[in-house]
C-alpha cells in the first residue's frame, strides 16, 4: 500500500508577481525538502539561463532569495497525495493546494507559469481566479526536448 506523501511549502514574499507551479516533488527533493534537488532535473539550470547568474553551485537557501529578489515564487499544485516512485503518471488521490487563499494573500501574484502538463491540469480548476497561466514544457530530464528549446520557451517569464 501507498502511504500518502505531503509536498514543500510555498516559496513566497509580498513582491511576488510570478509562481512557478510544479506538480509535485521528486523522491529526492522530498527528501531534502527542496524544490527540484533531483540534480537530473533541470530547473535551476534554466533559471541560470534565464537570470544570467549561476545558481546550480549555490545554496538553496540563496536560490531561493535570488528567486524571491526577481518577484518569482515557487509551489506545487498538489499538496499531498500517493505516488509510487517520482513519475508523475503514478500520481494517485492527489489533493490540490489552496490557490484561493494564496492569491488573496498575495494579491500581486499576476501570472502562473505551470512546470509541466501535470502542474497545468492539476492546477486548471483554479483558472477562473483571474490570474494568467501559462504552461511550460516541464523542466524534468524525463521531457526530452532540446534544453536550448526549453529556456526559449521559458524565456517568456522574463515578459512579466
Amino acid at each position: 500500500m501507498t502511504k500518502r506523501k505531503r509536498g514543500l511549502a510555498k516559496v513566497v514574499n509580498k513582491n511576488t508577481k510570478i509562481m512557478i507551479i510544479g506538480s509535485f516533488p521528486s523522491e529526492i527533493s522530498l527528501k531534502r525538502k527542496e524544490y527540484y534537488a533531483n540534480p537530473r532535473n533541470q530547473f535551476w539550470k534554466i533559471v541560470s539561463a534565464l537570470l544570467k547568474v549561476d545558481v546550480q553551485n549555490i545554496s538553496y537557501e540563496k536560490k531561493l532569495k535570488l528567486l524571491l529578489k526577481n518577484c518569482i515564487g515557487l509551489w506545487d499544485s498538489i499538496d499531498s497525495c500517493k505516488r509510487q516512485g517520482s513519475q508523475d503518471m503514478t500520481i494517485t488521490c492527489e489533493r490540490l493546494n489552496d490557490f484561493e487563499v494564496l492569491f488573496e494573500e498575495y494579491p500581486g501574484i499576476k501570472v502562473v507559469f505551470c512546470n509541466g502538463k501535470k502542474a497545468y491540469k492539476s492546477f486548471s480548476t483554479f483558472f477562473r481566479l483571474g490570474v494568467k497561466v501559462v504552461c511550460l514544457p516541464s523542466s524534468s530530464s524525463a521531457h526530452a526536448i532540446p534544453f536550448k528549446d526549453k529556456v526559449k520557451k521559458w524565456k517568456k517569464i522574463k515578459k512579466f
